[in-house]
């Protein structure tokens, strides 16, 4: 049995990433997120062991929550996992208001 640190929610929506060793930015679908990490399906291969900035372009923000330096902890062909490793105080918050406001909305609707 795996224990998570975080409760996870399922969601989807439009991500940005900056790869530490390549120039530009890549897109994605985050659809599976928690207050440590999330997964991601990409046209972009990915390298388990790289790190990025990533971009939650999360419904109803102007401006994307920012993950400073995101972990890439398992990555398959159009998949990878990424564990959230420096996020500013403020981008936190942010977070965790996206996240806490999914998980009321989905323990109303059961």
């Amino acid at each position: 049995m795996e224990l998570r640190a975080y409760p996870r929610i399922q969601i989807e929506m439009p991500v940005s990433f900056s790869l530490h060793e390549i120039e530009g930015r890549s897109e994605g679908t985050l659809y599976n997120l928690s207050m440590g990490g999330c997964a991601v399906e990409s046209a972009t291969t990915v390298q388990a062991g790289s790190h990025m900035v990533l971009y939650l372009h999360a419904p109803g923000e102007e401006t994307p929550i920012t993950i400073d330096l995101a972990s890439i902890q398992r990555a398959s062909r159009r998949e990878f996992g990424v564990k959230f490793v420096v996020v500013q105080p403020q981008e936190r918050r942010r977070l965790e208001q996206l996240v806490q406001k999914r998980l009321k909305q989905s323990s109303s609707a059961s």
